[in-house]
């Protein structure tokens, strides 16, 4: 899966919810921490080679993000954001974006636990000084089966 930073990665509850989008960067859990923006990591399909020479994908597009994450903003996500989500995202690294509809796997804690740290205020380059706390560095934010609006 190649990895970019997408600037404009949106999200909301639901399918067919393109007019409830937001940047994932402007999710805010129940302290008022915004989630940081996400490292996206995304696959077109399974390639395959066709009778003609050319190659062509096989199943649906999935799309990874990747985030450093505090506990409260996992509780927002999980309870709000998985399942059926609309997705707004680039397949082709940032160059163009569509709508799509997906569902939304977060890890499960047990997982997860095994990783956690405890942030401090500013911790590396772009956190804000309020993502502080129990957290984890990389969580990973599974979007599966991309279907375009």
């Amino acid at each position: 899966m190649p990895a970019t930073i997408t600037i404009d990665t949106k999200v909301a509850a639901g399918h067919n919810n393109a007019g409830g989008l937001a940047l994932v960067s402007a999710i805010a859990d129940a302290n008022g921490v915004y989630c940081i923006m996400p490292r996206t990591l995304s696959e077109v399909g399974l390639p395959e080679q066709a009778t003609n020479g050319l190659t062509r994908f096989r199943g649906y597009p999935s799309v990874v993000l990747v985030m450093p994450m505090l506990v409260a903003q996992y509780v927002t996500l999980l309870t709000t954001y998985t399942g059926k989500v609309t997705l707004r995202t680039s397949l082709n690294g940032g160059i163009t974006y569509a709508n799509y509809n997906a569902f939304a796997t977060l890890p499960q804690l047990a997982e997860l636990d095994s990783n956690k740290v405890d942030f401090a205020g500013g911790f590396g380059v772009g956190m804000p000084s309020n993502f502080t706390g129990p957290g984890w560095p990389a969580v990973e934010w599974t979007m599966t089966k991309l279907v375009a609006l």
